[in-house]
């Protein structure tokens, strides 16, 4: 996350301070966090503050939460997927990488329907 020199909300430093452990490799890929009142006591959030910044982690695919086992760290996407990382993170990117595709296919078509290239 670029930083416009404005102040972070309190979810985005609890994004920064767990994408800065990740990268760092102080959470190597497939090893699980920390439980969320002790991650958010680490980071100096609160709990929900750590929620939503753990859900735009998921959404980067840096963690992935998995049913009754906790959140584990994930391989940092610029380099090779890591094989701990494969669940709903990493296909949610997918999907949301082909729905820009086809966006701008709609774009394309759309010009091509109203006469202009």
């Amino acid at each position: 996350m670029a930083d416009t020199g404005k102040p972070k909300f309190e979810y985005e430093r609890a994004a920064d301070g767990l994408r800065a452990k990740i990268k760092s490799g102080e959470y190597p890929p497939g090893t699980r966090l920390p439980a969320k009142p002790a991650l958010a006591d680490l980071l100096g959030v609160r709990q929900g503050a750590l929620t939503r910044g753990l859900d735009d982690l998921r959404r980067e695919g840096l963690v992935e939460t998995r049913q009754g086992a906790g959140t584990f760290a994930c391989q940092p996407p610029e380099r090779e997927p890591s094989p701990e990382c494969t669940g709903p993170g990493k296909r949610l990117a997918a999907v949301e990488e082909r729905v820009r595709q086809l966006e701008g296919r709609l774009e394309e078509v759309e010009r091509l329907v109203r006469g202009r290239p």
